[in-house]
């Protein structure tokens, strides 16, 4: 297992300041033995304007105020707002929301585990679209914002 997971963010655009954050864009590290749970969940899966899928890791070991990562994700590589743009299998639903979700926690999991005794493990985002559908650029994903409260 790797010491850190790395979200490369690309368009950087912070949720909360509610504008482009081009610091945010790069490389942005959690140490894995601080991560205590995960949860993903995506916010309005059914409005196409604003629909947001967000990653909460919680971590331990940690000072409050610090304790907590949010990392957002989008189908938009500019430095938008990504609400709108939560990626989604076959139908933008709950259902269509929640098949990409599971995908991309077996992903993050998957990075966990990875790079036995090295330092960085970089979580890939997998494509919004079916496992066996031939690829398509336009349902790339990307790490958008990288909060820690």
């Amino acid at each position: 297992m790797a010491n850190y997971l790395n979200f490369p963010v690309t368009g950087g655009y912070s949720v909360v300041g509610a504008a482009a954050d081009p610091g945010l864009d790069g490389d942005n590290l959690i140490l894995v033995g601080s991560v205590a749970s995960f949860s993903i969940a995506t916010a309005n899966p059914t409005n196409a304007a604003t629909s947001l899928t967000q990653i909460t890791f919680n971590l331990s070991g940690t000072s409050a105020g610090s304790d907590t990562v949010i990392v957002t994700v989008g189908s938009t590589a500019a430095g938008t707002d990504p609400a709108g743009t939560a990626p989604f299998i076959a139908t933008q639903d709950a259902a269509g929301s929640a098949a990409y979700n599971v995908i991309l926690k077996a992903a993050i999991i998957k990075a966990i585990g990875a790079n036995p005794g090295g330092v960085i493990s970089t979580i890939v985002l997998p494509l919004a679209q079916a496992s066996n559908a031939q690829y398509n650029v336009a349902n790339t994903v990307y790490f958008k914002d990288f909060a820690i409260s």
